[in-house]
């Protein structure tokens, strides 16, 4: 028997050949002298904010895997772990409510017949403290911010938001509560704003900044703003609420924008009292002799859009500002359905919202960027030619002759917001508090407004980049010969001076500086540099230093009393009327830049 395998033997190893015989070694060997190839973790290690269940895999399956999580280093030998534990299940990382805890696991994989891999170690953070707020923008307790809550401006406008930043990635699913209250000077007021979106994005994670949108579209302008977003509505990914509900407060300015200027409408001349042929001696370049200055009006309505035939606007071809045609309560092709509504400030700002959800979410006319029209943009509509009303009612019919609203209040008094007096166009502020009951009309921005652009020609002159127009930077001074105060001097080398309506319209005729051609502004013109973000002077100090706050006269004259002339008031920019003979005012001239 032996010598019978001994021959069988030899005959096998015989039968594998050299060759194979060699390799079939080789083999044994290469195995012998192999490493395990290293576990990998599921999930990937990380932060979480919820508790994780580790799986541990390693190639080819099958393979034992040692692990530890108390610091030591797994090891294994002939088929068991010598240190550690023999994985089977998923390992649990440790999680504390309130507190953020790192467990680190380390494993090796010990394949049968081959050397353990080397130690691979991944480390999970649990965090589940409460989120923090990093960041807000408006800043809490900002003043002068924008009516965007930002100071995005692109395409003519902008979109109310608040901005907040958190320290963790969010849910997003959890449903946003805001509350705006405005201050009425004494107290905050519930605005009963709702929320138009809210929408997650990244900042310095996935879903770590809550950008929220009020239906109002902007803020009030010089406006006390609170707003609140209830705790239960922030939690990270891993359900661990923010310790407490978010409350900021901030302060706007105005919007600062420039819209193209309009010709008043006025084109008849006057004397001192009276209507005459143009031109009128003694009294040059009044408002009645330039028509179309600096642009001719162009309003394009009421038109009926063309699936919300209900819906009426109209447009100024001037602006790009598209107006509800019928003032709040009424409708119609002209206006002569429903009754004029009053309302509260607070309610007149919900009203303009309402519009954008209307027709089942399509917007009234369409359009889903309605609301209450700025000082500046309601001062665009009058006619300064009519009384009674001030507005040009073939375009906007059945106009009542009252108080309407505006989105802007005087800075540094949130009581006082501006009103326009629908007989003359006047506007002021104070006339009542937010409470009382005013009419309105909404507005829908176009694209042609733009940032307010003043550039210093460092001669005496301040060009408006946006308006086309020039300015003296000084005001006349008082020795009534039509002669400026000195720019170099910051204008306060002589006292700015008043004069009558006749000698200012002179003042300027006769004025020669950079080679223009002066004159005194009508009232658009003059209002066009107003800056209601500022008060006593509500002018822009740095281009039109050392003005006086008080009236300044326009070329414009009181179609309700045609003894009198418009002003504009640079005490709170408001406007006024005063007698041309018996009153004396203050002096601004202008010029067309080409």
């Amino acid at each position: 028997m032996p010598r019978l395998f001994f021959a069988f033997g030899f005959a096998f190893i015989l039968g594998l050949g050299c060759g194979s015989l060699v390799s079939e070694l080789d083999r044994i060997q290469q195995k012998a002298s192999a490493t395990s190839a290293v576990p990998t973790f599921a999930p990937a290690p990380d932060a979480y904010y919820s508790a994780q269940n580790v799986t541990l895999a390693a190639s080819p399956a099958g393979t034992l895997i040692c692990y530890s999580v108390n610091g030591a280093d797994p090891a294994c030998s002939d088929g068991s772990c010598t240190t550690g534990l023999a994985y089977s299940t998923a390992v649990a990382t440790a999680s504390t409510a309130g507190a953020s805890v790192q467990t680190t696991i380390r494993a090796v994989a010990c394949e049968k017949g081959a050397r353990s891999s080397a130690v691979s170690t991944a480390t999970y953070t649990i965090d589940r403290t409460a989120p923090v707020l990093l960041s807000s923008n408006p800043a809490s307790a900002a003043t002068g911010a924008s009516p965007c809550g930002s100071s995005v401006f692109l395409n003519g406008g902008c979109t109310a938001a608040i901005t907040l930043v958190f320290n963790k990635r969010m849910d997003t699913t959890q449903t946003q509560t805001l509350t705006l209250d405005v201050h009425d000077g004494t107290s905050f007021v519930n605005a009963t704003v709702s929320l138009s979106s809210a929408i997650w994005s990244a900042t310095n994670m996935t879903n770590d900044t809550l950008v929220l949108t009020p239906s109002w579209l902007l803020f009030p302008e010089n406006a006390e703003v609170r707003y609140t977003l209830p705790a239960a509505g922030l939690r990270d990914m891993g359900g661990t609420v923010i310790a407490a509900g978010i409350q900021r407060t901030f302060t706007t300015a105005t919007l600062g924008v420039s819209y193209p200027v309009s010709d008043t409408g006025v084109s008849t001349c006057y004397n001192a009292t009276v209507a005459q042929a143009c031109p009128v001696g003694g009294f040059p370049d009044q408002d009645g002799n330039l028509a179309n200055t600096p642009n001719a009006r162009s309003f394009t309505g009421p038109n009926a859009h063309v699936t919300h035939t209900a819906d009426y606007t109209t447009l100024d071809n001037v602006t790009g500002l598209t107006w509800k045609s019928c003032i709040e309560g009424l409708s119609g092709s002209l206006c002569g359905l429903g009754t004029n509504t009053t309302l509260s400030w607070y309610n007149a700002l919900n009203q303009c919202a309402a519009m954008n959800t209307a027709n089942a979410g399509a917007g009234y006319a369409g359009r889903t960027n309605w609301r209450l029209p700025t000082n500046v943009e309601m001062e665009t509509l009058p006619d300064y030619s009519l009384f009674s009303p001030a507005y040009p009612v073939a375009h906007f019919p059945a106009t009542n002759s009252q108080y309407y609203w505006s989105l802007t209040a005087m800075v540094n008094l949130p009581t006082d917001i501006f009103t326009q007096y629908g007989a003359s166009g006047l506007t002021s502020p104070g006339v009542g508090d937010k409470t009382s009951a005013f009419r309105m009309r909404c507005v829908s921005p176009g694209t042609v407004a733009r940032v307010a652009s003043f550039t210093d020609n460092n001669d005496g002159t301040i060009t408006d980049l946006n308006t086309d127009l020039m300015w003296t930077k000084c005001s006349m001074n008082n020795s009534g010969t039509g002669t400026l105060q000195t720019h170099t001097s910051g204008c306060t080398n002589l006292a700015g001076g008043s004069r009558t309506w006749t000698q200012a319209l002179n003042d300027c005729k006769n004025l020669a500086l950079a080679g223009k051609s002066w004159r005194l502004p009508n009232k658009n013109e003059l209002k066009s540099i107003v800056d209601k973000s500022v008060t006593n002077p509500t002018v822009r100090a740095a281009y039109f230093p050392n003005t006086t706050a008080s009236s300044y006269w326009t070329s414009s004259t009181f179609a309700n009393n045609t003894a009198n002339a418009w002003v504009v008031q640079f005490s709170n920019g408001g406007t006024l009327d005063a007698t041309k003979s018996g009153v004396s005012n203050f002096v601004r001239c202008v010029a067309n830049r080409f």
